[in-house]
C-alpha cells in the first residue's frame, strides 16, 4: 500500500505529503535532454524535438530551490531504473518531465515505473500520457465530448490512402505519436492528392509511424496552459506569432521551433476565448489530466476555435507560455512552478 511505503529517513508517504510546501522537500527531476540523445545514422534530423535543452532543466531547478526546496537531478528512465533503490529513499517526490524515446507509449513509462513503487509525482499519470500523445484518439475523444477538431484521417499504410477519401484541401500532415513539431516542415501543407501521397509515403518511412492528416486551418494559433487539479482553471491564452505577425496560412516547424523561434501575445481580449476555455478544459478533464498541461488550437479569421492536440507535459522553461503570462500578470517564474507543486502536493493528501 501506498501509505506503508517508507520513503526518505524513514517517513511514510503520507507524513511526507502532508507536510507544508515551505517545509524543503528533496525533489527528484526526470528529464530527457538534447545533449544527451545519441542520434543513430538513419534517425531524421528532429528526432529530438520532443526532448528538453538543459536550459529548461535549469531554470525548473531554480525556482525549485528558490521556493527553498532541495534537487537531486536524475535524467532519463534508463538512469533512474539503474539507480532506482538509491533515488527512492533520497527524494519526496519526482517532478518528471522526461519524454521517454522508444514507443508510442514512451510518456507514461516514468509514471507507470512510479505508481507501481508507490512514489510521489508532479504530473498526468501514465494513462493520460499514453492516450493524449496519441493524436488520432484525442481527438476522437474530442469529438465525443463535443469538442471541434478539423476533419482528419489517419494513414498507417500508404495502400490505403484513397483519393475519394481525402479531405477538403489544403491538408496538413503530422506524426501520429510526435510532439514539438517533429516531422513538420516546409512541406507538410498539402494541396493535391500527389503531393499528399508522396509527402505520407516519405513520414512512414522516415518515423515508422502512423501520420495524421486533417484540414488546415487558417487563422491564429493559440496555447492554452491550465493548472489545476477538478477544479482547474486557464492561467491564460496566449497568441502565437512569426515575425511578430499572426500565423493566418503558417504554422510551426520544427525548425521554427528550435532554431528561428517565435512570440507570444498576451492579453488577446477576444471573442472567441470563452469557447475556447472552455473545449480545453473539456479535454483536460476527458483525458483526466493532473498538475497542468498546455491545449493548442486554432482559430479560424471569424473566430471559430479548432482543437489540435493537449499536451500534459509542454515545454516549462522561461520562454515557455506559462511564464509569459505570469510575467504580463506581476508574477515571478518561480511561482508557476510552485502553483504546479502545490497541486501534486493536493493529490496526496489521503
Amino acid at each position: 500500500m501506498v501509505k506503508e511505503r517508507k520513503g526518505k529517513i524513514g517517513r511514510t508517504v503520507e507524513q511526507t505529503i502532508h507536510r507544508q510546501m515551505d517545509d524543503n522537500l528533496t525533489i527528484g527531476i526526470t528529464f530527457d535532454t538534447k545533449e544527451d540523445f545519441k542520434f543513430d545514422q538513419d534517425d531524421p534530423w528532429d528526432w529530438d524535438a520532443e526532448f528538453q535543452v538543459s536550459m529548461a532543466i535549469d531554470d525548473i531547478v531554480r525556482a525549485l530551490e528558490d521556493l527553498g526546496h532541495h534537487t537531486t537531478l536524475i535524467g532519463s528512465g534508463r538512469k533512474l531504473v539503474d539507480n532506482f533503490s538509491k533515488h527512492e529513499n533520497e527524494v519526496d517526490i519526482i517532478f518528471n518531465i522526461a519524454e521517454g524515446k522508444f514507443g508510442r507509449s514512451r510518456e507514461s513509462q516514468i509514471p507507470a515505473l512510479l505508481e507501481m513503487a508507490g512514489i510521489p509525482y508532479v504530473g498526468s499519470d501514465a494513462y493520460a500520457l499514453t492516450v493524449s500523445l496519441n493524436k488520432w484518439h484525442t481527438k476522437i475523444i474530442g469529438k465525443t465530448c463535443g469538442v471541434r477538431t478539423p476533419e482528419f484521417t489517419v494513414v498507417e499504410n500508404i495502400d490505403f490512402l484513397k483519393k475519394e477519401n481525402v479531405l477538403k484541401y489544403p491538408v496538413i500532415t503530422k506524426l501520429c505519436y510526435g510532439g514539438s513539431s517533429m516531422g513538420i516542415d516546409d512541406d507538410s501543407k498539402i494541396y493535391d492528392f500527389t503531393e499528399l501521397q508522396k509527402r505520407v509515403k516519405y513520414m512512414l518511412r522516415t518515423y515508422s509511424q502512423p501520420v495524421l492528416v486533417e484540414e488546415f486551418i487558417t487563422g491564429t494559433e493559440v496555447d492554452i496552459p491550465i493548472l489545476g487539479n477538478m477544479p482547474n482553471k486557464i492561467f491564460g491564452i496566449v497568441g502565437i506569432s512569426i515575425d511578430d505577425k499572426d500565423m493566418g496560412n503558417r504554422y510551426l516547424t520544427s525548425k521554427i521551433v528550435y532554431e528561428d523561434g517565435y512570440c507570444f501575445r498576451y492579453p488577446l481580449n477576444a471573442d472567441f476565448e470563452p469557447e475556447a476555455a472552455q473545449m480545453a478544459l473539456n479535454m483536460y478533464n476527458a483525458l483526466g489530466c493532473r498538475d497542468f498541461g498546455r491545449v493548442d488550437m486554432r482559430i479560424t479569421p471569424d473566430g471559430i476555435p479548432y482543437f489540435l492536440e493537449i499536451n500534459p507535459y509542454p515545454y516549462l522553461g522561461k520562454h515557455s507560455s506559462f511564464n509569459y503570462i505570469a510575467e504580463k500578470n506581476g508574477m515571478a517564474y518561480k511561482d508557476v512552478i510552485e502553483m504546479i507543486m502545490q497541486n501534486a502536493i493536493g493529490r496526496y493528501n489521503f
